[in-house]
């Protein structure tokens, strides 16, 4: 059963039925094939397409590469930060001190 207006569907058996009938028509795709046969020409057209982007470091603008590379930590593990517990202001305090909280 299928509704519309609400969307639902109900299916009535937990096993797959065949599909069979006049209407019934396979298409197969052919995507798959036209990919395989062109996918080493994407691949070479990829990689002239990056060669500017993965070219040598000599040629660049960026610092030479060193045997060792300093690194700027910008977290420090060790550092206390100070920090005052938050509380609840007296003018919002119920008039007990106590607060119920019925579940």
């Amino acid at each position: 059963m299928i509704g519309i207006n609400p969307p639902a569907i109900s299916i009535g058996s937990t096993r797959p039925a065949p599909l069979e009938g006049q209407d019934i028509v396979t298409i197969a795709s052919m995507v798959a094939d036209v990919v395989e046969d062109n996918l080493e020409k994407l691949r070479e057209q990829l990689k002239r397409e990056a060669d500017d982007l993965c070219g040598d470091s000599e040629g660049s603008a960026l610092p030479p590469y060193r045997t060792v590379n300093h690194a700027i930590p910008l977290i420090d593990e060790g550092k206390v930060y100070p920090y005052r517990p938050s509380r609840c202001p007296d003018a919002l305090r119920p008039p007990s001190g106590k607060i119920n909280i019925a579940i």
